[in-house]
């Protein structure tokens, strides 16, 4: 029984907030009327998050984990928006639970996540060349566990909703990065856009750059996959075709190779689920696609066949073409030379220290990229967690996604209707991403495990409903 009845509680926080006020418009008032408009609209936004909650915590986490590329500067430290976001959801949440207004619960995840970063930690007080950097960067490891758990616990009554927010931000992040590029082009306005050295751009919008906002779109398209072809009422359905279509766009824009595999993988992996359930259509597909696949090679076989194929001269065609050009000759793409010499080093180095590795982020503490004079960075996931961590600390990690999934995989085969789109959607979203993710990785931004808890919000119910 909750100690606190609804209306006191209310009450309580009202006033909490009106006594935390007054010192804290003081402070403003003595920085300068322009901290003192920004605190207007904190103001402002937090109060419509409190009358609006606990619906509200899931539009704030979504919302900021589709703008990391902001930054506010305070005191030398830069603090982004998702960081924000959870100290104002996280303290509304320990009140609801303290008051007994919502019950706690700990996923099965979070135990290998434990030992995850026990082991990022151990490594970084006991390898890191700095020490303090590799603190710093664990606490950002803390932080995307933390909205984990948040997730779980706002989503584990309201997962459609929160799906349904979760596309529509999505659709939002697409569209601004699409933005991006025709407001450079025709007004030369920057709103989020990366030069390429020939000339060309490349969308970041909201995103920390290019391939992380392919990513992004990746999840988004997924997530909308199969919800879009079996969602009703019409609302929702509008929403999902809305986030397929503009998630896609956004996700061609981004050039990201990796996104576009991980596309194909996941995308694969749900027509094989879809074609499960319908052998004969399954059949006739795959019969169709291997014949059509047998005359590709026929073709390409011999040379008297090739002026079948059209002829593209790569000098004049756009970003995307030449973009899909370099499919065909990875093994001289310069930048997977550059990855592949990092990843090689990596795994020599990490050698020292197998077994908890070297500490968070510890290699951009030391080594530079072999073709520019610039710190360098561990591009693939699990190389990356193998270095920071060691096996301890990757098997802890991937233990942790593998559960994940397979609760997942298991609420999706006893689900019906809408809740097995959704969770068909968040599965393909999270292959996607994993696939993604071995030549960008993005493990320290929320949306990847805004994803994860939804999942497990969505699995949940059914799984303890069956037992």
């Amino acid at each position: 029984m909750p100690w606190l009845s609804p209306a006191l509680a209310n009450a309580l926080v009202y006033a909490l907030l009106a006594l935390a006020s007054l010192p804290a418009a003081g402070l403003l008032a003595w920085l300068g009327p322009r901290w003192v408009l920004a605190g207007a609209a904190a103001a402002l936004g937090l109060t419509i998050v409190v009358l609006t909650w606990p619906a509200s915590g899931l539009w704030v986490l979504i919302l900021a984990a589709g703008a990391n590329r902001y930054e506010l500067a305070i005191g030398g430290l830069s603090v982004y928006a998702e960081y924000l976001a959870l100290v104002v959801v996280s303290a509304l949440l320990a009140f609801d639970v303290l008051t007994g207004r919502r019950r706690w619960r700990w996923p099965p995840t979070l135990w290998p996540l434990l030992a995850w970063l026990v082991c990022g930690l151990v490594a970084s007080l006991m390898h890191a060349p700095d020490t303090l950097n590799s603190l710093a960067l664990w606490t950002k490891l803390i932080i995307v566990v933390s909205i984990y758990l948040v997730t779980v616990n706002l989503a584990q009554t309201r997962v459609a909703q929160a799906v349904w927010v979760q596309m529509l931000v999505g659709a939002g992040v697409a569209a601004f990065g699409l933005l991006t590029v025709v407001a450079w082009q025709r007004f030369h306005l920057d709103l989020g856009v990366v030069f390429k050295t020939d000339g060309g751009i490349v969308p970041t919008g909201s995103q920390w750059e290019p391939n992380i906002f392919g990513s992004y779109c990746l999840a988004v398209a997924l997530l909308a996959l199969p919800l879009s072809l079996a969602t009703r009422p019409r609302r929702s359905a509008l929403v999902s075709w809305l986030a397929l279509i503009l998630g896609l766009g956004g996700l061609i824009a981004s050039l990201t190779r990796t996104a576009w595999i991980g596309f194909a993988v996941a995308g694969a992996l749900g027509l094989a689920a879809w074609a499960w359930r319908r052998p004969w259509v399954a059949l006739a597909a795959g019969a169709g696609l291997g014949l059509a696949g047998i005359c590709l090679v026929s073709i390409l076989g011999w040379s008297d066949l090739r002026f079948l194929l059209p002829q593209v001269d790569l000098s004049s065609s756009g970003a995307l073409a030449q973009r899909l050009a370099t499919f065909a000759n990875l093994s001289t793409d310069g930048n997977v030379w550059v990855r592949q010499q990092i990843l090689r080093h990596a795994l020599s180095v990490w050698q020292e220290h197998p077994w908890i590795g070297w500490g968070i982020g510890a290699y951009s503490q030391v080594y530079y990229y072999p073709n520019a004079n610039a710190t360098s960075w561990i591009p693939n996931l699990i190389v990356h967690q193998l270095y920071n961590t060691g096996i301890l600390g990757l098997g802890s990690f991937l233990l942790a996604l593998a559960l994940a999934g397979w609760r997942g995989f298991q609420a999706w085969r006893q689900a019906h209707g809408r809740a097995r789109a959704m969770l068909g959607g968040l599965l393909l979203a999270l292959v996607g991403l994993f696939v993604a993710f071995q030549a960008t990785e993005a493990s320290w931004l929320a949306y990847f495990w805004i994803y994860l808890g939804l999942l497990e919000a969505a699995a949940s119910p059914i799984l303890e409903k069956a037992t």
